[in-house]
C-alpha cells in the first residue's frame, strides 16, 4: 500500500495520474478506498452503539448501577471498541502492504 501511494505520488508530480493508473492499480485504489470507507464508519458508529448499548442495558438495566458509573463503564467499553477497530484496521493496512513474494504460500 505504501508503495502504491509513492508511486502516486511520482506520477501526479508528471501531470497524468489518471491516465498513468493501470487496471490492477485502480482496482487496488479502489480496495483502499473502500476499505477506508468501512473502518471510517465502523470508527464512527459502532463505539457510540457501544456507548449507549452497555450503559442503558448492560450497566443500568442487568447491574444496576447509578447513572454516573454505568456513564463512567460505557465510555470505557466504547474506547475498548475504538482501540479494537483500530488494531483491526492497521492489521489489515499491515497485510496489504506486504510485498507478494513474502507472503509464504504452501
Amino acid at each position: 500500500m505504501a508503495q502504491f501511494f509513492c508511486k502516486m505520488a511520482d506520477t501526479m508530480k508528471e501531470g497524468n495520474f489518471v491516465a498513468s493508473l493501470s487496471r490492477s492499480e485502480d482496482e487496488n485504489l479502489s480496495n483502499v478506498l473502500h476499505s477506508l470507507l468501512i473502518y471510517s464508519l465502523l470508527i464512527i458508529f459502532l463505539p457510540l452503539l457501544s456507548y449507549f448499548i452497555s450503559k442503558t442495558m448492560i450497566f443500568e438495566g442487568v447491574m444496576s448501577m447509578s447513572n454516573k458509573d454505568a456513564l463512567f463503564y460505557g465510555g470505557i467499553t466504547a474506547v475498548v471498541v475504538v482501540h479494537v477497530i483500530l488494531a483491526a484496521f492497521i492489521k489489515k493496512a499491515w497485510k496489504e502492504d506486504r510485498p507478494r513474494s513474502m507472503i509464504k504460500t504452501d
